[in-house]
């Protein structure tokens, strides 16, 4: 019976260590995109990984009022590329 505790407790701490983790590179990741220059480019993404809803390619292209080729290629593209430049120190 020991021993489950144990293990139970190992598995909850490195869970705990995950879940800290995933918190922290979230907050990066808002941190990067709310740093971008393009509003459009900062919705995008916002819309795509930052909501718990998480929304489809198409549900965003609706909102934005693009075409979904053009979200999910272009826009997509080009604001992941603005993203990878942001300086946020």
């Amino acid at each position: 019976m020991l021993e489950i505790a144990a293990k139970c407790d190992a598995l909850e701490r490195k869970m705990q260590e995950k879940l800290a983790k995933l918190n922290a590179d979230m907050l990066k990741a808002m941190t990067i995109v709310q740093a971008m220059p393009t509003p459009e480019y900062r919705q995008l993404l916002t819309l795509r990984y930052l909501t718990p809803a998480r929304l489809s390619w198409e549900q965003i292209a609706e909102v934005m009022d693009y075409s979904v080729d053009h979200v999910k290629g272009y826009m997509h593209n080009a604001a992941l590329n603005e993203a990878r430049n942001v300086n946020t120190l």
